[in-house]
This record gives C-alpha cells, structure tokens and sequence, in this order.
C-alpha cells in the first residue's frame, strides 16, 4: 500500500473538518550523534471506540469527532504524517480490524496485548477488548524477543 494514497483516502474522509496542527519537533541531538539517523518514536492513547460510545459519556465532544470513520483517518493521517519508526498505542480496539492489516503494509511490525478485563468488553456492540500495540519498521529494527508484562 502506497503512505500517499492512504493519507489521500483519509484527507478526502477529513475534507470537511479544520486543517491538522503542524507540531514543532525540537532536535535534541548533540554535535556527537548527529551523523546517526534518528529513531522517531510515536505515543498515543487513541481512546477506544467502545469507550467513546459507550457509558463514558463524552458530552462535551462533539458527536462527529466520536466516529469511528473520521477518528481513523485522522489516527491514521498524524501515523502517516510523522511516519514513526516506532508506534506505541493504547486503548487500541480496532488492531486486528485496522491498525494491523494497514500498517503491516506500511512495512511494521506489529503486537498487540489486549487487557485482561477490558472496559470494551461490557460495552453492546464492542469490537473486542482494548489493549496496548506496538508497532516498528521492520527495516530498521528486528525483533530478538519480547515478554508480555500485566
């Protein structure tokens, strides 16, 4: 799958709301590393879906900021905009659904660990339990091990 043509698909879902904030990253690097590529990390907690319909009661948020369709493209267009090379996401409800299959063809590697007692799951209608995902460039980085910790 081509970044560019996913970030059209999601502009054009998005073509009706406000323009995404630029941030402004500031360059820690010392003089020393400067010769070495930089790893950009990305963290988020995403909210999940079940969460935000659900009995949480996100009243003071507008109805459309809640859908699913647009708060996928708009995850998705901050991934693509910032191209991490390493993704750490909570409250993720829609890996198997979304953020796997997509990213994986973006070339990352992904693991997910759902919540043992998951919130989404007493949620009607829920997509599964929420948990944490991980997600890096399999070009860059490679898995040697990895222990789940509750």
């Amino acid at each position: 799958i081509d970044p560019k043509d996913l970030l059209e698909e999601c502009q054009i879902v998005l073509q009706n709301r406000p323009a995404r904030l630029q941030r402004d990253f500031v360059d820690l690097r010392t003089s020393f590393v400067r010769n070495h590529q930089p790893i950009r990390v990305m963290q988020w907690n995403i909210l999940a879906q079940a969460l935000g319909e659900g009995k949480d009661n996100f009243i003071q948020c507008p109805m459309e900021a809640l859908r699913w369709e647009e708060r996928k493209c708009l995850i998705l267009e901050e991934i693509l905009a910032y191209q991490p090379d390493i993704l750490c996401l909570q409250e993720v409800d829609h890996y198997f659904d979304t953020f796997q299959p997509l990213l994986s063809r973006l070339g990352y590697q992904c693991a997910f660990l759902p919540k043992p007692c998951s919130p989404c799951l007493d949620v009607e209608c829920n997509n599964g339990p929420d948990g944490c995902a991980l997600f890096f460039l399999k070009d860059r980085f490679t898995l040697i091990n990895n222990t789940n910790i509750r």
